[in-house]
């Protein structure tokens, strides 16, 4: 086998990055659809800007043998939209979260709660991943 067919940990860490995020993603979905937090909704910031971080991010593998440049700014790009869309997901539902964990804790709440906390967990954990993948190589050298 050549080492040009080798696959380093980037791709997979990469890849891994790109799951993790759409499952944050989901979870911001499912949470916006819950009693306490419907009237918040889900913020086109948020789903734009995971969107924009899992095609990055897949851009990233695509791009590492043609443009090392191009795929190393995606890298970056998937870092700032994932921060980007955590920080707008929880943000408005930080007043509805202490609420529930003061006035409002019942087992439908805690069950809302929960998959805000699942959301923003998946997202932080995506961006850490994408931190960790920058400086990783898709394709060993």
């Amino acid at each position: 086998m050549s080492s040009t067919n080798k696959k380093g940990a980037g791709l997979i860490l990469s890849l891994l990055t790109a799951v993790v995020g759409a499952v944050g993603l989901g979870f911001c979905i499912v949470n916006a659809g819950t009693d306490s937090f419907r009237k918040i909704g889900t913020s086109p910031v948020v789903i734009g800007c995971a969107v924009i971080a899992i095609l990055a991010l897949v851009l990233r593998v695509v791009l590492d043998k043609k443009l090392a440049i191009a795929a190393d700014a995606m890298s970056v790009v998937a870092g700032i939209a994932l921060v980007v869309a955590a920080a707008q997901f929880i943000s408005p539902r930080v007043n509805t979260i202490a609420s529930i964990m003061t006035f409002t804790n019942n087992a439908q709440t805690m069950a809302d709660l929960s998959s805000a906390i699942y959301g923003t967990a998946a997202l932080l954990i995506a961006v850490v991943l994408n931190i960790i993948a920058a400086f990783t190589n898709v394709n060993e050298q």
